[in-house]
């Protein structure tokens, strides 16, 4: 997931030229997870596509996380983190990349992208081979410009910004599920339910969300009836309620885009409000929270879309495995769609680094971007693009008990 901040993004790239430009003095190497080690059904063997060679020269593959462990972010950097552990946790159970195990390192970007470029710094001069960035394009991309400049791979297992591989430079991907990918099915969708108006609310404070209407509108065959802002502050919605329930004919449905814990928020106000509308949403909704804050007896009606089912219990076996491992770690179950996502993307890592035998950068990248029709944990990606993924979606809904189901899946090609 890109949650990317509209007012400051070019100006967060131009200061990154420089940060990426300016080598630190070598620091400590940060902490190491907390997480024990996890071994499940659903850990990958150990690969035996290529010798060791140039993998691990030093005994192991030094990974270096620049995510937020404190501020704004952290609730959704902690999360994907958390996510990528278990999944080095289950290769280094079965045995590592052809005989290499990971060691994991973890600088804190405070949520700041200042500090971002800081703390890839850091980790790269502790010795780091691979970076993991943040989910965040704005807080991120002065540590992807950081590993560009010393030739080290970097990717987001959460981001699907075009924008910020193409910023970046070749040997930066972003895994996650794309702003158009999701706007695309979601207008998809709705159009199979027959949905022939939309009502649309949007927190503007992010481009994720609206670009992603974008995309929605421009494959949508309703008709936009209304459309409101919501602040990123807010907590009472009653206004943009009292508008959706002035009109006449009634919408549809509603486009709701912001996230979770808002959208829980929000769709409580709607309901107490006498409105049943179905509501449409994104991947940010996921929480294992969201019945509790609505209702779970109110979430008739409610759609969002998803790189993966792993909610509930119908979901694929490896993403139930998944689930398992990290309660087991984390004592919780995942606090929100970035942990798979990060899950995802060190298990598409790992199969790079056996194809590619090195860890150099570019050889990396190529091993990942060719991969076409793969799945991972009940995840579907297609191919790539400009270093993005192109990824089946998922549309996920709730049973009469708020439990959460796979409604279906939508090809948005």
């Amino acid at each position: 997931m890109k949650l990317g901040r509209s007012s400051v993004g070019a100006a967060i790239l131009g200061a990154s030229l420089v940060l990426a430009a300016c080598a630190s003095e070598p620091t400590s190497s940060g902490e190491p997870s907390e997480a024990a080690p996890v071994a499940s059904e659903a850990a990958p063997a150990a690969s035996e596509a290529a010798p060791a060679g140039n993998l691990c020269p030093d005994g192991s593959i030094k990974i270096g996380i620049a995510k937020a462990k404190t501020g704004g972010f952290a609730f959704f950097d902690t999360a994907g983190a958390n996510g990528e552990q278990v999944a080095f946790d289950e290769v280094n159970a079965a045995g590592g990349v052809n005989d290499c195990k990971y060691e994991v390192i973890w600088e804190d970007t405070a949520s700041d992208p200042a500090q971002s470029g800081q703390a890839a710094q850091k980790l790269i001069d502790a010795g780091a081979k691979i970076i993991v960035l943040p989910g965040d394009f704005d807080i991120g991309a002065p540590a992807s410009l950081a590993a560009q400049a010393a030739g080290v791979f970097a990717f987001s297992a959460e981001s699907a910004s075009q924008a910020w591989t193409e910023a970046a430079g070749p040997n930066m991907v972003a895994m996650g599920l794309t702003e158009l990918n999701q706007g695309m099915a979601q207008a998809k969708f709705a159009t199979d339910q027959k949905w022939e108006s939309a009502y649309i609310v949007t927190n503007e404070a992010y481009n994720f969300f609206k670009e992603m209407e974008g995309f929605f509108k421009e494959n949508y065959a309703g008709t936009i009836v209304g459309r409101s802002t919501v602040a990123e502050d807010a907590t009472d919605y009653s206004a943009v309620v009292s508008k959706i329930k002035s009109q006449n004919p009634a919408p549809s449905f509603i486009y709701l885009n912001d996230y979770f814990p808002h959208v829980g928020t929000f769709i409580k106000q709607l309901r107490d409000a006498g409105l049943s509308t179905p509501v449409l949403g994104n991947s940010t909704y996921s929480s294992p929270a969201f019945a509790e804050v609505v209702g779970a007896d109110r979430l008739a009606g409610v759609y969002y879309t998803g790189a993966s089912f792993y909610e509930g219990p119908t979901a694929d076996p490896q993403a139930l495995g998944f689930v398992e491992a990290y309660k087991k770690a984390y004592g919780a179950f995942p606090e929100n769609s970035n942990a798979p996502a990060g899950y995802q993307g060190v298990l598409l890592l790992t199969e790079a680094l056996a194809k590619a035998g090195t860890t150099e950068a570019s050889a990396v990248t190529a091993a990942l971007v060719e991969g076409k029709d793969i799945k991972v944990a009940g995840s579907l990606i297609y191919d790539w693009k400009n270093n993005v993924t192109n990824r089946r979606v998922s549309v996920i809904s709730f049973d009469d008990k708020g439990v959460a189901i796979q409604f279906g899946t939508i090809d948005p090609r």
